[in-house]
């Protein structure tokens, strides 16, 4: 499931906001697979005075929680200028048993990348992803941001994102499949309007080549947006995360502001 669940941090859509507004959030989601649950997830977004810093925390919980303790936590910060988003660093550490690993990305002017991986989380041989490849890129927090403000300016999150996670370069390809209703489920509390996009991912390099994780990646992202109460900004309610292994579905179980 670590695998997969690192996946979340790339594609939970988070509020940006625009230059000059302040906006903070606290949102908790439980991941399941089948019936069981999984992953708990909580993301802290702050937005102010034209920047932005966003706060992911991951781990495993249930019976994964015993079975395969696992955890990580990325935070990326930037600016928002305008109707883009900047971002200026991106730091994300992860842990499985006696296992750790950290990434640290710097964002320069014109796009320049510049960062390093310390430590192995998983086995195997992973391709190296060229300099002229990472250039451009967001790291998958901003990425996540990037589609929120694009549904907020257009009011579609339709186009392409380019990301870098440190490790793996991809593109997310988003269409938007409009507005549809949600229901409400043991699993969450939200109902009502909501709007659906899908995304599909195109790997570019960094992934695994070889070992018992090589080819195991996101295929398809199904994500439902909408403003968790009254007055607050779009973010994920819903989102079923699809891959080679089966299917996560992702469910917002509490949102408030700190």
């Amino acid at each position: 499931m670590r695998r997969r669940s690192a996946t979340l941090v790339l594609v939970l859509l988070l509020a940006a906001g625009r230059a000059g507004a302040t906006q903070r959030l606290a949102l908790h989601y439980d991941v399941y697979y089948l019936l069981l649950p999984v992953l708990s997830v909580d993301v802290a977004s702050d937005v102010d005075g034209g920047g932005y810093r966003t706060r992911v925390a991951l781990k495993t919980a249930g019976i994964f929680a015993t079975l395969a303790p696992w955890h990580a936590d990325a935070v990326a910060h930037g600016r928002i200028a305008g109707a883009a988003l900047k971002p200026g660093a991106y730091r994300a550490s992860s842990a499985f048993r006696e296992r750790r690993q950290q990434i640290d990305l710097v964002y320069g002017d014109g796009g320049v990348v510049q960062g390093n991986v310390d430590g192995i989380l998983t086995d195997g041989d992973r391709e190296e992803v060229p300099d002229d490849l990472r250039q451009g890129t967001v790291d998958p927090i901003t990425a996540s941001a990037v589609v929120a403000q694009r549904l907020a300016a257009t009011g579609s999150c339709a186009g392409a994102v380019p990301i870098f996670d440190g490790l793996r370069r991809y593109d997310l390809l988003y269409e938007d499949l409009g507005p549809t209703e949600l229901a409400p489920s043991r699993r969450d509390p939200y109902r009502g309007p909501a709007r659906l996009c899908r995304a599909t991912v195109r790997s570019i390099a960094g992934f695994l080549r070889t070992g018992d994780r090589a080819g195991e990646r996101a295929t398809e992202i199904r994500t439902w947006v909408a403003p968790p109460f009254p007055g607050a900004a779009p973010v994920t309610v819903r989102m079923d995360l699809s891959g080679t292994r089966g299917t996560l579905h992702v469910h917002l179980a509490s949102a408030a502001v700190p």
